[in-house]
Parts: C-alpha cells; sequence; structure tokens
C-alpha cells in the first residue's frame, strides 16, 4: 500500500519559459530552497438553473480553472534573485571588480514580465505536478524582529499537468545562503542607518489580470497580462518624536533603502523616491509607544528610472 506523502520529501523546481505557456527548447531546471508552495490548480462547479420536475439538483456545469497561490523561500543571497527575475525581468549583471567569483545583478522595473513552469515534485510516491504560464502577482517581504526572513511571492498560472517523471532530471540546485534578520538595516536618504524601526514590510503588486479566458483554451487562462505595480511598504517606529510625522504631513519625498549583508554578499531593495502616509500614534498601554509609519513608492524623476531596484552580489554568474 501507498503510504501517505510527506512534506519533507517534497522538491520545488522552476523555469523561465520563452513566451507564456511555451517551455524553452531545452530544460534548464532550477530547485530552490522552499518553505511552503500552495500553488495548485482548481475548478469550480457552478450549479445550473435547470428545472427537470422534481427538487432533485441536476449535475452540476464545470467552471473555468485557475492557478493559484504562494511560494515561500527562505530569503537567500542567491535563491531570491530568481523570484527578482520572475517580477522584474533579468537583471543587468557586471563581475565586481577586484572581487574574483563576485558578481552584482540589478534588477529594474521592465515593460514586460516573464512566465515560468513551476513543479512540485512528491518524490516519495513518485508524483510530478507541472504549472505552466505562471507569473508573479506579488512579492512580499517582512522585515525585523526575530522570526525567519521569508520572501513570498502570490502566484498566477495557467495549467497543469500531473505526471510520474520530473520536467528536468538535470536541474540545477541552488544552495541556500540564508539571510537572516540580524544582517538587516534600514537606510533612509543616503544619511546613514535608522534604527527606530521595530518591524516592517514591503509588498509589491504587480497587477496582473487573471481574467483573460478565451474560448478553445479549456478553461485556462489565455494570458497574464501585466499592469502598473503598486509599491508599498510598512513600519513600526519608536516613538522618539515627531519627524516622521511632520514629513507626511508636509508631503516630503525620501529615498528608503532596506539591506541584508553577509560577507561579501548583499541583497538590497532601494526605493529612490516614496512618500509617507500621515499616522499619529496610539497609547496602548504603558511600556513604549509605537507609531505606525507606512509608505509608497512611485517613479517621478529618479535616475534610475524604477520605483524600486533591487540589487544582488553573490557568486552567482548569471540569472
Amino acid at each position: 500500500m501507498t503510504e501517505q506523502a510527506r512534506g519533507y520529501r517534497t522538491q520545488t523546481m522552476i523555469d523561465f519559459e520563452t513566451a507564456f505557456k511555451t517551455p524553452p527548447a531545452t530544460a534548464s531546471g532550477i530547485i530552490l530552497p522552499f518553505n511552503t508552495n500552495s500553488v495548485v490548480c482548481t475548478q469550480t462547479l457552478n450549479d445550473p438553473g435547470t428545472i427537470t420536475g422534481t427538487r432533485n439538483p441536476v449535475s452540476p456545469l464545470h467552471g473555468n480553472k485557475t492557478v493559484d497561490g504562494e511560494l515561500a523561500l527562505p530569503l537567500g543571497y542567491r535563491s531570491s534573485g530568481y523570484l527578482f527575475k520572475g517580477l522584474f525581468g533579468a537583471p543587468t549583471t557586471t563581475a565586481v571588480e577586484g572581487s574574483e567569483g563576485l558578481y552584482q545583478h540589478v534588477f529594474k522595473i521592465g515593460d514586460n514580465q516573464p512566465s515560468m513552469i513551476i513543479q512540485k515534485a512528491f518524490l516519495d510516491i513518485g508524483k510530478y505536478f507541472k504549472y505552466s504560464g505562471c507569473k508573479i502577482s506579488s512579492l512580499k517581504l517582512p522585515f525585523g524582529s526575530d522570526s525567519e526572513a521569508i520572501l513570498t511571492a502570490g502566484i498566477m498560472g495557467a495549467t497543469e499537468v500531473i505526471g510520474e517523471s520530473t520536467y528536468d532530471a538535470s536541474a540545477k540546485i541552488v544552495t541556500l545562503d540564508r539571510a537572516e534578520q540580524f544582517q538587516a538595516s534600514v537606510e533612509e536618504n543616503d544619511t546613514g542607518v535608522v534604527s527606530l524601526i521595530k518591524t516592517g514590510e514591503i509588498n509589491i503588486d504587480a497587477g496582473l489580470d487573471g481574467e483573460q479566458y478565451c474560448v478553445g483554451d479549456e478553461g485556462t487562462r489565455g494570458d497574464i497580462p501585466e499592469s502598473i505595480l503598486n509599491i508599498k511598504g510598512t513600519m513600526s517606529i519608536l516613538f522618539k518624536g515627531t519627524t516622521y510625522i511632520e514629513k507626511a504631513k508636509n508631503g516630503t519625498k525620501a529615498k528608503f533603502k532596506l539591506l541584508y549583508t553577509k560577507g561579501t554578499h548583499s541583497l538590497s531593495l532601494l526605493f529612490p523616491e516614496i512618500i509617507y502616509e500621515q499616522s499619529s500614534p496610539a497609547i496602548q498601554g504603558k511600556a513604549g509607544v509605537l507609531c505606525d509609519c507606512n509608505w509608497r513608492a512611485f517613479y517621478e524623476s529618479d535616475t534610475n528610472k524604477s520605483a524600486v531596484i533591487a540589487t544582488l552580489i553573490n557568486d552567482v554568474a548569471s540569472y
């Protein structure tokens, strides 16, 4: 008798498509370290309005298919680049001058977003679920506190195929080079580290349209077009004065950077132009007072011409 599949005996593999729902001529699978993978295919059953003369229900109707879920990765100096590529497109990569084997990868917002293949492998029962036409619909990164640093990608896809063999038997395994919360720092306006922030979160929404169902596609998405990104940040800061409140009231533009560093490797998210959202501190008890400090990122005049720039320095030659 086949035993129940175990979560620890699973793998998550991705590959980038040449076009939407079109696999590359040669598979180049990438096995990522991950915490959870909730990408699934569902097809709803809808109630028909048919009357047959009795109170018995008639057979339901099959609705459209959806491939949706989240892929949560431990924040890594190597692995994060594949999610950045899925959201922004391929980076500009250069060798770090004077450091043999180190590369800098700079990701900016591109006009087109690549699609991917995502495979869930249940190794102990020999079943493989392959999803095509997948795009990253959102990216979330909480920072601060004592928790594990997790980068979570919302996924929106088109089709599912269940098989008994893997997509790519010679896939590349990405070794985890973990980023931890104590390695993080926040900089504002290039004036040094800000030490008021207790916790925060960055949320990037790709604005994907998942309602493009076409006749002849068997109820699957015919395309998942991207739109304008929506970029938000939230922070809980120690209330030591009204500096941030005044910035919000005055609509003062600022620059925000979240940086993780481990030896020669680093990961940063730079938002060259942000505006803070006005919020006053609440008194919740006898202990230290905190203030919510939220912000929105945008592009107006910065020379980078991108509302967010993700930069990795690591030993990966290319993404």
